[in-house]
Order: C-alpha cells, then structure tokens, then sequence
C-alpha cells in the first residue's frame, strides 16, 4: 500500500514582522522587567542559619520526584523552585521546615499552572505525614504574604 502525503515546499509565513515589537523600547521594557523576575545567580542564602544548598538540592530532587510522579507540567517544577528560591532569600527558616516548604510552593505552583492541581492531602503523603494539612496551608498563607 502507497500512502502519499501533501508536502509544501514553500515556506508559508504566516506572521508578519510587526515594526512595533522590533523598537529599542520594547526591549529596554523585556529587559526591565527582567531584573524584576529573574533571580540573581547563584542564589544568597546569607541570611540562612540552617540550611545550605546541599538541603536545597535534596529537596529540589524531592520535588521533582513528586512532579514527575503526578504528571505534572515542566513549569509546575520550575514555578515552585522559583518560589522556594525567592523566600529562602528573604526569610531565614529551621532545617526541618524546608521540606513544608517545598511542598507549599508545588502546590501553590500547580494551583496556577495545572487544570486539576494537586491535592493537599496528596503532598502530605509524598511527605510520609512528616507535615500536617494546617501546617501546609498556613505555610502558603506565609509565602503570599511575601
């Protein structure tokens, strides 16, 4: 059996340059906002006592697992690393909050990113029950205040 396909060799453009988007202020505006969002690198963690990269590296691992194992959006990972990333920064906090941490910025991540975000009582299983539901929710109060 043949199977043919249409092929079209031309190039079909179907957007145009739109002369607006190429002047010098729109990027001067992109790069403006992007000292905004953008994290300086590497991170400081200068007011941390407690925690080091090493524990942020092994929550990270932690968080991509859970991400990985309910199919969540690449953005959901990388949302909530950004969020953990910008509160370590601002706010000192003991070891063994780290982990509630990570959990409360997955699921602050996925509450914006996913149709159908993750569960609290999910994330509290993914952490062997080492946090409780309120302990969660106040945590996320705590990251939108900043």
């Amino acid at each position: 059996m043949d199977l043919y396909c249409c092929e079209v060799t031309e190039n079909e453009s179907r957007a145009y340059d739109d002369p607006t988007l190429l002047q010098d202020r729109v990027l001067k505006n992109l790069l403006k906002t992007e000292d905004r969002y953008v994290l300086p690198y590497p991170c400081s963690f200068a007011n941390q006592k407690e925690v080091t990269y090493e524990m942020r590296k092994i929550v990270s691992e932690w968080m991509m697992e859970v991400c990985e194992e309910q199919k969540c959006q690449d953005e959901v990972f990388s949302l909530a690393m950004n969020y953990m990333d910008r509160f370590l920064m601002c706010c000192s906090i003991m070891k063994n909050q780290l982990q509630l941490l990570g959990t409360a910025c997955m699921l602050l991540a996925s509450k914006l990113r996913e149709c159908s975000p993750l569960a609290g009582e999910t994330l509290v299983y993914y952490t062997d029950h080492s946090i409780t539901k309120q302990q969660l929710w106040v945590s996320c109060m705590n990251i939108f205040i900043l």
